[in-house]
């Protein structure tokens, strides 16, 4: 994943199965972020939590943006 508002890469091994939701708060927890201040895209398109990367048809090495909301 690559942080649009600092340029950070953080890097996730993750099962292609788990759903994003788990990916989502790993990186909050991480970062020490609230999950309701970024949002999570794919080729501009916010992920929905629930989704896995199967279903969503990303492959291996492809890059998840994260942009900070305003609150």
């Amino acid at each position: 994943m690559m942080d649009k508002y600092d340029g950070n890469d953080v890097f996730f091994k993750i099962k292609r199965s788990t759903q994003l939701k788990i990916l989502m708060n790993a990186y909050c927890d991480r970062q020490s972020v609230d999950l309701n201040s970024i949002a999570f895209l794919f080729y501009g398109h916010h992920l929905p939590a629930e989704q896995t990367f199967d279903k969503l048809e990303m492959e291996d090495r492809d890059e998840m943006m994260l942009c900070h909301t305003r609150l």
